[in-house]
């Protein structure tokens, strides 16, 4: 059993989707990886997609809920509860988020199979940042 707190992840900016990637390097393995990621307030996750390999997918878990709202492929929701939320994306969905509150807000990201650098793609849009 290992016991792991955000101590211990390695934090980096990820200026291409404009938000801070915690990574815990045991929690990842190449069939699963878990991520932890902040949006500071007002500002967004920029609409982008993923070509994940052998059709993965993407799971965001918001477990304190959040006032925000996330874009998929074209459709806009807003989100304001301090209910759970769980998205999950296919390989290729377009997606955005944008947090509307004064608060962080953080979220894990659970890609099955891991993260692999490169997949990011599409048009990030272009804002003032």
């Amino acid at each position: 059993m290992k016991i792991s707190d955000s101590k211990d992840f390695i934090w980096k900016f990820n200026k291409e989707e404009n938000v801070f990637v915690g990574i815990n390097p045991d929690l990842c393995s190449k069939e699963l990886g878990i991520y932890h990621i902040r949006i500071k307030p007002k500002e967004e996750l920029r609409k982008h997609y993923h070509e994940r390999p052998n059709n993965g997918k993407e799971i965001f878990f918001f477990y304190k809920g959040g006032h925000f709202l996330f874009e998929i492929n074209g459709k806009t929701y807003e989100h304001n509860s301090t209910e759970p939320l769980y998205l999950c994306l296919e390989s290729g969905e377009i997606h955005g988020i944008k947090n509307l509150s004064n608060d962080v807000l953080e979220f894990q990201a659970v890609y099955c199979p891991d993260f692999e650098e490169g997949e990011v793609r599409g048009e990030i849009v272009n804002r003032k940042n």
